[in-house]
């Protein structure tokens, strides 16, 4: 039910930590959500981190201004296995973005899948497999390979991608999107720890996720 997405949460004048119930699966999820959340549409990113656990106060420090500010949901699904993730872990964004949109109105148009390192094919594969719910896909620190996404023939359902790290080997990845019709937005970031949110492009990512919402 609705109530049991939103138990008692750390509630602050800016945002609130709300725990994500996935039914039958062991994974913790939680996800930020600004406190004046109804009075308007949310832009909703659902982050696969590296395995193991993503500390909830870190993620709430850094996003709880652009959150505010710009009315967006950070949600983010640690894995059931802190050695890694597995096949079936990819619906999990599918279910997170279902159990949120019972209690908050999502923007289609800035629902997001993310992915930290090894997380990050998990978003891309979460991403396609959620192609009519999300708008944008991201990667941070991810080694992309072979992608194998079909070519892109609704514009008006496209995915838009940021690629974050070593610019030189994403750009095959980037060009193979390319080529079959998606947006790919390629950013430089060499230095970047993937555990912390602070070694992020932030402006970069924002400006990005705003522009999401833009035709």
């Amino acid at each position: 039910t609705a109530t049991e997405d939103k138990p008692a949460a750390a509630a602050t004048q800016d945002t609130e930590v709300v725990d994500v119930v996935l039914g039958d699966f062991p994974n913790k999820a939680y996800a930020i959500i600004p406190s004046r959340w109804a009075e308007r549409s949310l832009g909703l990113i659902v982050v696969f981190p590296e395995p193991g656990e993503l500390d909830r106060t870190r993620t709430k420090d850094y996003w709880s201004d652009f959150c505010r500010d710009y009315g967006w949901i950070v949600a983010v699904i640690n894995s059931g296995d802190p050695s890694g993730w597995s096949r079936e872990e990819i619906g999990l964004a599918g279910r997170v973005i279902g159990r949120l949109s019972n209690n908050y109105q999502l923007d289609k148009a800035r629902t997001v899948v993310a992915g930290l390192g090894v997380g990050g094919r998990v978003a891309l594969a979460a991403a396609l497999m959620e192609n009519q719910r999300v708008s944008g896909a991201m990667t941070v620190g991810t080694n992309l390979t072979r992608l194998g996404w079909p070519m892109q023939n609704a514009p008006m359902q496209s995915i838009d991608f940021l690629l974050i790290g070593e610019a030189k080997p994403l750009e095959p990845a980037a060009e193979s999107l390319n080529k079959k019709g998606y947006a790919v937005n390629v950013q430089a970031a060499g230095s970047l720890d993937i555990g912390k949110w602070e070694t992020l492009p932030t402006q970069v990512v924002q400006r990005w996720l705003e522009g999401l919402g833009r035709f």
